[in-house]
């Protein structure tokens, strides 16, 4: 059985983020609060963009593993 964390790794690593989602940001360098980031897609695309992002997500694991990924993010301190 695929341990919790390493689940969410292994999705990360296949979502692309939604770069239709992204581009409303604009192309203008901004601050960005992904909330419900999730384990990160979306914010790996707007740092590739030239944004500064935050990420805000309710799950430890998932803070982690964005963080692995060295994006910012802030878990809410629930564990799945």
């Amino acid at each position: 059985m695929t341990q919790p964390r390493e689940f969410y790794r292994e999705r990360t690593l296949k979502k692309q983020g939604s770069p239709a989602l992204v581009a409303l940001v604009g192309s203008q360098p901004f601050r960005v609060l992904d909330i419900g980031c999730g384990a990160g897609a979306n914010l790996r695309l707007l740092e590739e963009w030239g944004h500064a992002a935050t990420g805000l997500t309710l799950s430890e694991t998932e803070a982690g593993i964005v963080e692995e990924q060295s994006l910012s993010c802030r878990g809410l301190g629930y564990y799945i």
